[in-house]
C-alpha cells in the first residue's frame, strides 16, 4: 500500500510499514493522507518457468496454398528436373524375372519328360513356387521402377508412382528426416499430401533430398526466424534452437558451452568399438555428452541454418 499526498497528489511507499513525516517532492505534512492501492511492476518470470521451446507444429500450421490435384500438373509448366525409377534397379528386376521363367521353363521340361529319378514333390512345388514369385515378381518391381518419377517444379513436387499422380506444395513438406551411414542417405518426406521415402530406387535420390530439403526450407525458415525474434524456440525432435541455448530433451544448454559435430558413434567403454554404424550429431557442453542419429532430428537442414544464425561458432565442421 502507498499513501496519496495531499499535496502534489504523489504516491509514496510505506517503507517497513513507517512513512516520512513531510512528502520529500513538496514538503507537504502527511498526517491524514488517503492510504491507496499502486500496482506493483511486473517481476521477470524465474528461470524455472521460463517458457518451453515452441513445437515445430508452430512452423507446420504456417502453410499457405490448397492442395493440388492431380489434374493440376499440367498447369506447373516444364519441370526444372525429373528423377526416375533406377535403371540399374530395373535391371536387375528383369534379370530376376528371367531366371523365375527358366525356372518354370525347367520345370515343364521335367514335367513333360520326367527324368529316370523321380523328382520329390517337395522339390518338384518348391522350384515351381521360386519360379513363379522370381517371374511375376521380378517383372512386377521392374514395372514399379520404371513408372516411378519425381518431377521438381518451382511451386511443387510431382511423384508419380505407376498410375498415382501426387503433387506437394513446397510449402507443405512440413519434416524431412535424414538417414545418413557412410556407405548410403536415405530420406523420409513427411508433407500434407502423403508421406514417401527416398532411396535407391530413384536415380539421383541424394540431388532429389537435398532439393527437398533446400525448398521446403526456404518457406520455413521466415518462420522458424520470427519465433527466435518472439523468444521462442524451434523444435527439432529432442532438440530445440532458442537465440541463448540449445535444447536438448528439455536441458538448456548455453550456446558458450555447446559443441557439435558430425560423426559415428564410439563406444564409452572401447573407443575403438562402434555402437551404430549411423552417423551421429554429436552435442558436447558441460553436460555428459549426447549422441543423436541424424534420423531423429526433423529438418536437419533447417536446424543447421538456425544454428548459423544465432551461434555461428557452434556449426559443425564441414557444413
Amino acid at each position: 500500500m502507498a499513501v496519496e499526498c495531499p499535496s502534489c497528489k504523489r504516491h509514496i511507499l510505506e517503507t517497513d510499514n513507517r512513512l516520512p513525516p513531510w512528502c520529500q517532492a513538496c514538503g507537504a505534512d502527511l498526517k491524514g493522507a488517503t492510504a491507496v492501492a499502486v500496482a506493483e511492476p511486473p517481476r521477470p518470470a524465474p528461470a524455472a518457468f521460463a517458457p518451453r521451446p515452441a513445437p515445430v507444429a508452430a512452423l507446420e500450421s504456417r502453410v499457405e496454398g490448397p492442395p493440388l490435384r492431380p489434374d493440376d500438373a499440367d498447369a506447373l509448366g516444364p519441370p526444372e528436373r525429373v528423377y526416375r525409377g533406377s535403371v540399374v534397379r530395373q535391371l536387375l528386376c528383369w534379370f530376376g524375372s528371367l531366371i523365375g521363367v527358366a525356372f518354370l521353363a525347367l520345370i515343364g521340361y521335367v514335367t513333360v519328360h520326367p527324368p529316370k529319378t523321380p523328382v520329390s514333390d517337395a522339390a518338384f512345388y518348391g522350384l515351381s513356387a521360386l519360379g513363379l514369385t522370381g517371374a511375376v515378381g521380378g517383372a512386377y518391381f521392374a514395372l514399379k521402377f520404371r513408372g516411378l518419377s519425381y518431377a521438381v517444379y518451382g511451386d511443387a513436387l510431382v511423384r508419380r508412382d505407376g498410375g498415382e499422380t501426387t503433387i506437394i506444395r513446397w510449402e507443405h513438406v512440413r519434416q524431412v528426416f535424414e538417414k545418413v551411414h557412410p556407405a548410403w542417405i536415405s530420406y523420409r518426406v513427411v508433407a500434407r499430401g502423403g508421406d514417401f521415402e527416398l532411396t535407391g530406387d530413384v536415380a539421383g535420390h541424394r540431388a532429389l533430398g537435398e532439393t527437398i530439403e533446400l525448398r521446403a526450407m526456404e518457406h520455413q525458415l521466415p518462420a522458424a526466424l520470427r519465433e527466435l525474434d518472439e523468444g521462442r524456440a524451434v523444435s527439432f525432435g529432442p532438440l530445440a534452437v532458442g537465440k541463448a541455448a540449445l535444447w536438448h530433451d528439455g536441458q538448456q544448454l548455453p550456446w558458450s558451452t555447446v559443441g557439435l559435430t558430425v560423426g559415428l558413434k564410439p563406444d564409452r567403454a572401447h573407443r575403438s568399438a562402434m555402437v551404430s554404424n549411423m552417423v551421429h550429431l554429436h552435442i558436447f557442453s558441460n553436460q555428459p555428452t549426447a549422441y543423436l542419429e541424424l534420423d531423429r532430428v526433423p529438418n536437419y537442414k533447417l536446424f543447421l541454418a538456425l544454428v548459423g544464425h544465432v551461434a555461428p561458432q557452434c556449426l559443425p565442421a564441414g557444413v
